[in-house]
């Protein structure tokens, strides 16, 4: 298995003709969530695009296993509400940054053809749209693909002619190319007749976008939808899916975000109780990142991280949790830990946090998730 982003893209580069995204939903370092808002949900590099109603949002077992995957990506709408005219409901697929979107060529003679293929679920039939964002130059092409049979896992391919016109994207780390799948939206967003499979402005296609959608998803509770196995690949036909290693597609997810639980049996734990310390299955201490006490009540931590991340990351430690402390020496301090500085770089996590504590400067002190609910993590997403 790949141990790195690098090697992961050696052995694409090596032999696989398939440019293939986290489409197998394996990666879930996140876990579940409930939301009414735009953001990273569900299984990794899994972004949803949320204007109206509430949605519980999940990695699924519900997956064709025929076709060798475990789990799919599951929206489930707990909470209906209805489109305004500019609103819409959006999955955006395993965004690509610009590094991996020049491959495709676009704004040249030599723009590649590309198919995207996978499977899909829903609980009503209806017919939305897979548009290709080109965010440089807010371009697009969109085709449209039918449900034919509510609750049924169907397989569906969609091929795209390359982008001849425009600048193409640029070659760096922001926001190259992405899948958007359209799924519910306003009069903004349907009625219009752009021609599908065709480059136009995004302003352009996008009014056409769910003009052959009956029902906007997310308007009844009933509404659920999965997907799964989603490949891009070049060329105009699609080809069996290339399953990747576990290794190899958390080397790829860790590149935008990295989390650390406090449930997670593969860190270094002990158990505790009372005071630190005697019975067991009480609480349980896992050390995230070492450093030194500044003052009574600031320290500083780091540790370097596996995988380089695609920018310095934002750090997510909530605030206030009671589960996440700092240790020094043998004593647990229990106030509050927040992060008062983020000075991570794409290579290391290192932080100055305050506990609130009557600690000693310059004391070894290691920062520690206390129990099943705690957790650290590192936010790098495009």
């Amino acid at each position: 298995a790949a141990e790195t982003v690098q090697e992961a893209r050696d052995l694409v580069s090596a032999g696989r003709k398939n440019f293939v995204i986290n489409g197998s939903m394996m990666i879930y370092q996140r876990g579940a969530g409930s939301t009414s808002t735009t953001g990273y949900y569900g299984p990794d590099r899994q972004r949803y695009m949320i204007n109206y109603g509430t949605y519980s949002i999940t990695r699924s077992t519900g997956a064709p296993s025929e076709a060798g995957f475990a789990f799919s990506s599951k929206i489930d709408c707990t909470t209906a509400g209805t489109p305004t005219a500019g609103q819409h409901l959006t999955h955006r697929i395993s965004p690509l940054e610009g590094y991996d979107s020049e491959k495709f060529a676009y704004g040249t003679s030599g723009a590649k053809t590309s198919t995207v293929s996978f499977w899909i679920k829903c609980s009503y039939a209806d017919t939305f749209a897979l548009a290709i964002v080109c965010h440089d130059n807010q371009r697009s092409c969109f085709r449209s693909f039918t449900i034919n049979q509510a609750n049924t896992w169907e397989y569906k391919t969609l091929t795209f002619p390359g982008d001849t016109s425009g600048n193409g994207a640029d070659n760096d780390n922001t926001l190259g190319l992405t899948l958007d799948l359209f799924i519910g939206g306003g009069t903004n967003f349907r009625g219009s007749s752009a021609p599908e499979g065709q480059w136009n402005t995004r302003p352009n296609n996008q009014d056409s976008y769910l003009t052959k959608n009956s029902t906007s998803f997310g308007t009844s509770t009933s509404h659920t939808m999965n997907i799964t196995g989603v490949q891009w690949e070049f060329g105009p036909n699609a080809t069996d899916f290339e399953h990747r290693s576990y290794g190899e597609e958390l080397a790829l997810c860790k590149r935008y975000y990295q989390r650390w639980n406090g449930n997670d049996p593969d860190f270094n734990t002990y158990d505790s109780g009372g005071n630190r310390q005697g019975a067991t299955s009480v609480a349980r201490a896992t050390l995230i990142a070492h450093g030194h006490v500044h003052d009574s009540d600031d320290a500083n931590v780091s540790m370097m991280l596996d995988v380089e991340m695609r920018d310095n990351p934002t750090v997510d430690l909530p605030s206030g949790n009671n589960s996440i402390r700092l240790m020094v020496g043998p004593n647990i301090y229990d106030n509050a830990t927040y992060v008062q500085e983020n000075n991570c770089s794409r290579n290391i996590l290192s932080i100055f946090v305050d506990n609130g504590g009557a600690m000693t400067a310059n004391q070894p002190a290691s920062l520690i998730l206390r129990d099943a609910n705690s957790y650290l993590a590192l936010d790098a997403e495009i």
